[in-house]
């Protein structure tokens, strides 16, 4: 399943997710560049030659309240960020009163 496309300049990043086999791919520009096993969350670090020039990509999976969530940093600057992740230390952190 397609879970978010994004151009930024003339990169496209592509993330599928297949949630039964825990499969993730990564395509810049149709071409796959990263696909790992993961159900909870993993990053995809890879790079984009842009212009002449290498750039450093982190597509950043997890899993959130609201089902998967996605961050994209290009050379450490945040891109894109899809919804807030699920952290089990805060959660009971708010069952207790510690909000």
């Amino acid at each position: 399943m397609r879970i978010i496309s994004v151009n930024i300049g003339n990169t496209r990043i592509e993330f599928d997710n297949d949630m039964w086999t825990g499969h993730e791919n990564i395509y810049v520009n149709g071409e796959l560049v990263s696909r790992k096993f993961s159900w909870f969350g993993t990053d995809h670090i890879f790079d984009v030659e842009e212009d002449g020039v290498w750039v450093e990509y982190v597509l950043t999976t997890g899993f959130g309240w609201n089902g998967l969530t996605t961050e994209i940093t290009r050379n450490g600057v945040p891109i894109l960020e899809s919804g807030k992740k699920w952290n089990a230390f805060d959660f009971i952190k708010s069952c207790v009163g510690y909000a």
